[in-house]
Parts: structure tokens; sequence; C-alpha cells
């Protein structure tokens, strides 16, 4: 990778935060943050289920929208993390270290 591609990359890398004891929204389980297994990244310009589509319930059929480069999402693939931004209920800043997940779908 060159500094031309680092750079158009890194307004994608701030840390929005890891470690975090609490719920997830709207449930009774603890976040992957509260394990330290996840982060959050580009805030600002990532897109979340909840926000794009305000009064929604889980079961409600929503759209998708993601504005984070494909090739960020491969390389946190590549080292065991999970993507939010697959999930139907997208949330495209997260990404948790999950690799039994990883390795179990390779095979």
């Amino acid at each position: 990778m060159n500094w031309q591609n680092i750079l158009s990359i890194a307004k994608y890398m701030k840390s929005a935060g890891t470690f975090n004891w609490r719920p997830v929204r709207g449930a009774k389980r603890l976040s992957a943050h509260s394990y330290g297994i996840a982060i959050d990244i580009a805030v600002q310009i990532s897109d979340y289920w909840l926000w794009e589509f305000k009064g929604k319930k889980e079961t409600d059929k929503i759209g998708y929208k993601n504005r984070i480069p494909m090739g960020i999402v491969e390389i946190f693939e590549k080292y065991g993390f999970v993507w939010g931004g697959r999930w139907y209920h997208f949330d495209t800043m997260h990404f948790e270290y999950r690799p039994e997940i990883i390795n179990y779908f390779k095979k």
C-alpha cells in the first residue's frame, strides 16, 4: 500500500470507541464492546440502521446504506473481524474480533 492509499483511508480510521461496559441498544445482553472485542470507527461517515430508519423496529423491512470503503472492511476481515455492515440491521462503523466465526465459514 502506498502513501496516497494510506492517506485516502485515514479519515475512516478514527476510533469512536472500543471498551464500553453497556448492553446492546434495546436488548438485555451485553454489547461486544463490554468484552473489549469491538471497535467503532468513523462515526461521522458511518451508517446505522436506527439512524437511517428512525421509528423502525427490528422486524420491519429496511433498506441498506454504507459509506465505509470495502478495502477497509477486507483488511479487518483478513485479521478475524466481523463487520457490522454485513448485518441486515447494519452498523457500518462496527467491527468485532471474532476469528472463530470467520474460521467457521472458511471451512
